[in-house]
């Protein structure tokens, strides 16, 4: 009987949570589904643009930081991905202080 009532009681939180979930999701369906584009929806779909394109950057640093070094220093994931090295310390996969400060952010709304 002890164990059903506490069942029963985390079922009945979770179908609490369950309907915020959805009336979240239906008010972001209403701001974000829109037939003609917002002003909001430019500055929350900019900035969804710069959280990911910093995550993006930081997972393949974290990917080349783990890959194994090869005798040149670079690693041998970056060197299969680009041998040339062209795009080695190129702004579209190094990680800089706008990244940190965004990932920051990210880390503190989280």
């Amino acid at each position: 009987p002890g164990l059903g009532l506490s069942s029963q009681a985390r079922a009945g939180e979770l179908s609490e949570a369950s309907e915020a979930v959805v009336a979240i999701v239906d008010q972001l369906s209403a701001v974000l589904l829109t037939s003609e584009a917002t002003p909001l929806q430019g500055l929350i779909f900019d900035q969804l643009a710069k959280i990911l394109a910093a995550q993006t950057r930081s997972a393949w640093g974290q990917v080349r930081d783990a890959s194994p070094k090869l005798p040149s220093g670079r690693s041998l994931v970056g060197t299969i991905v680009d041998p040339l090295g062209l795009f080695q310390t190129s702004a579209l996969v190094v990680v800089d202080d706008k990244d940190e400060r965004i990932l920051d952010a990210v880390k503190v709304l989280t």
